[in-house]
């Protein structure tokens, strides 16, 4: 380990929402569309509807911390 890095001691997990943070799926998905059809802004809505079902069903289950509470120092 480095100088400035803090073990997580005790963590087994860690998990975050990085949809539209760190990725485009949309964005992704359009390069593809020759691929993927035209079915692409279905497909792209069907992705962004389950990744809010499954960060209310984290909210809702006390295992979801927001990016406010859950900064590190």
């Amino acid at each position: 380990m480095t100088e400035n890095t803090v073990p997580l001691r005790g963590v087994q997990a860690c998990v975050f929402d990085a949809y539209g943070t760190l990725f485009d799926f949309a964005a992704a998905a359009r390069k593809c569309r020759d691929v993927l059809g035209d079915d692409i802004d279905r497909l792209t809505a069907l992705w962004r509807d389950k990744q809010l079902q499954y960060t209310c069903a984290a909210r809702g289950s006390g295992h979801h911390e927001d990016a406010q509470s859950s900064r590190i120092g």
